[in-house]
């Protein structure tokens, strides 16, 4: 397929300003779901999880599968893959690649095969982050010093 007729194509799905917003959101919705129950007395740090709350949680967790499922399934059809790679989300290693594809590249990037400016400048930052995570998870931390330039 050439670039024009990849341009002019509609993928449908959200694009990854979207996929980032919604997760975003949602992911704080479940952050302040969670701290109000905290705050209200409902969860305590030091409980023993009965029944009720485990059933919430386990509620809560298949939820929270679905709509991150939802999510990545119109993330790649935007993107222009197969929906049904969302299932690999659920092989380790896997799920990271599918992720850093999500949020790197533009819509149609499967028929076009390019980057634009906007993946290239998120891939760069989010690799460097991978690299930054490693070196701190590895105990060598790292040093950034400003040693004055003698002139």
């Amino acid at each position: 397929m050439s670039e024009e007729q990849a341009e002019s194509k509609h993928y449908g799905g959200i694009n990854r300003t979207g996929y980032v917003i919604w997760n975003l959101l949602f992911s704080v919705g479940q952050f302040i779901v969670l701290f109000v129950l905290y705050r209200k007395g409902l969860i305590q740090s030091d409980m023993d999880f009965s029944d009720d709350y485990s059933l919430f949680f386990f509620i809560l967790l298949i939820v929270s599968i679905i709509i991150m499922l939802v999510l990545t399934a119109l993330r790649l059809q935007n993107i222009g893959k197969n929906k049904w790679l969302t299932l690999l989300t659920f092989i380790p290693i896997v799920n990271i690649l599918i992720t850093l594809c999500c949020l790197v590249c533009p819509e149609g990037s499967q028929d076009s095969k390019k980057l634009d400016s906007a993946a290239i400048i998120s891939l760069i930052l989010i690799i460097g982050f991978i690299i930054f995570m490693f070196m701190e998870i590895n105990g060598t931390p790292l040093r950034i010093s400003i040693v004055p330039i003698d002139s």
